[in-house]
């Protein structure tokens, strides 16, 4: 009976590991008419000044440096090395379609094993691999696919953790997935400054666990500006970061009283 037990258990510790996979596969075969439908890609907002900067030696902080030069060389691939830009355009299309469908597929199997229950499974399958904007996000140029991807991994580990049942792992998730949400959007570190006081309210009859959280917050932080810093050097990129600055809303509302 134990041996049998054993199996059982073994087979669905196997099946649950291909689960995530076919949910990528569906979610990718779903968003395939949308990548025929506007070849190779949608060169919206942001995208061309990006790629422009790149080419021209003149890069700045006005945009993530990170979106800017992962973007510029699939289009610098595809100009030297495949004749045309948009074979690379297209290719960059399709990095970003892995990434996402990954990111979603893994959304999907959290909520599978959250819930247990197939049905709100299913409709979260549904919803990545069929609404309209998560089929056209991952074939645009802007930096907001890649940074709501990893905004939606920040949230699922911080999720894992605030729930008890986390692992040294999980805060190296935390710590990745929250460091490249903000190296893809420049804003996005207020996002981490305004959660500090709330860890403080969630956390604070669990010492030990808020103390973890700061420390992972502040090393979150630490890393993100290294790495920008870092990014500054390599590139001698011009520091502009105002236009980002007003998507704040206290930014805005100050801008608005020292004018009027």
């Amino acid at each position: 009976m134990d041996k049998y037990k054993t199996k059982e258990i073994k087979k669905e510790i196997k099946q649950n590991k291909f689960t995530w996979g076919i949910y990528f596969l569906i979610i990718i075969v779903c968003w395939i008419p949308a990548l025929l439908a506007f070849y190779p890609i949608i060169l919206n907002y942001d995208g061309v000044y990006q790629i422009q900067e790149c080419l021209t030696n003149n890069m700045s902080t006005r945009h993530p440096i990170l979106h800017t030069l992962i973007m510029s060389s699939f289009y610098k691939f595809g100009m030297q090395y495949l004749g045309y830009s948009d074979t690379g355009m297209f290719l960059f299309a399709l990095f970003q379609m892995i990434i996402m469908a990954g990111i979603y597929s893994y959304a999907v199997k959290f909520v599978e094993e959250k819930t247990n229950k197939k049905w709100i499974r299913n409709i979260c399958l549904i919803f990545y691999a069929i609404f309209p904007t998560n089929q056209l996000f991952p074939i645009m140029t802007t930096k907001d696919t890649l940074f709501g991807g990893f905004t939606l991994l920040f949230v699922i580990n911080l999720y894992k953790i605030y729930e008890g049942k986390y692992s040294k792992i999980n805060y190296i998730y935390l710590i990745l997935s929250s460091t490249l949400m903000v190296l893809f959007r420049n804003n996005a570190v207020y996002a981490l400054i305004v959660l500090i006081p709330f860890i403080f309210l969630v956390l604070i009859k669990d010492r030990k666990k808020l103390k973890t959280m700061l420390i992972t917050v502040i090393l979150i932080l630490i890393c993100n500006q290294i790495i920008y810093h870092t990014l500054i050097n390599i590139t001698n990129a011009k520091l502009d970061t105002n236009q980002e600055k007003m998507s704040i809303f206290s930014q805005a509302l100050a801008k608005v009283c020292n004018e009027k």
